[in-house]
């Protein structure tokens, strides 16, 4: 049950930001708050996300492959990021 609620974060942060992005580059959000707003909740809430998950989900197995998990999903939330970060400070509005 952990480990499926485990995923879940991840996919669910990959599907914020893939759609986030998505809708940056369409030109899909004009409101200058809702971008901040975006760009906020994307930068803070994955890194909460794995705290909460080493804190209260890791049993102490397995801590290679929990520690490798870690990495690539830091590593593909800092590539979000930096798209989102660019794209809004780019952006005329």
């Amino acid at each position: 049950m952990l480990r499926l609620l485990s995923y879940l974060g991840y996919v669910l942060s990959a599907i914020f930001g893939i759609l986030a992005v998505i809708l940056f580059l369409l030109g899909s959000i004009t409101n200058p708050t809702a971008k901040k707003i975006i760009v906020a909740v994307y930068t803070i809430v994955p890194p909460l996300w794995f705290w909460f998950e080493y804190t209260f989900f890791y049993s102490g197995a397995d801590f290679e492959a929990f520690k490798y998990r870690q990495e690539l999903n830091r590593n593909i939330w800092v590539a979000v990021t930096t798209v989102l970060v660019v794209m809004y400070f780019k952006d005329p509005d």
